[in-house]
């Protein structure tokens, strides 16, 4: 079957970013399948994608360009809803890159 198993994000604060991101990953298609105190798990077509709080926070300041996940493409219905999400993303804490 193609496509990705999973996806796991690190990040440094999930209560920081659970609105964004909680906002993006059901506006694409997914469900949130379950929540424990330092994370999510998010799944749609047989994949699943987590936010997990990191346990290593020496370097709190996400960097793009630093070794490690650069970005990820999300697919949508059509291009007016691609479109129809950007219009919306910037007030859920999202900009364009």
């Amino acid at each position: 079957m193609p496509g990705f198993h999973h996806i796991e994000l690190w990040i440094a604060d999930l209560g920081s970013v659970h609105a964004e991101w909680s906002w993006l990953l059901d506006r694409v298609g997914f469900t949130l399948a379950s929540e424990w105190p330092t994370g999510q798990s998010w799944t749609a077509g047989g994949s699943y994608l987590t936010l997990t709080e990191s346990p290593n926070l020496t370097e709190p300041t996400h960097d793009r360009r630093r070794a490690g996940l650069n970005h990820l493409a999300f697919r949508l219905d059509d291009a007016g809803a691609v479109d129809s999400a950007m219009a919306e993303a910037s007030s859920h804490g999202w900009r364009p890159l």
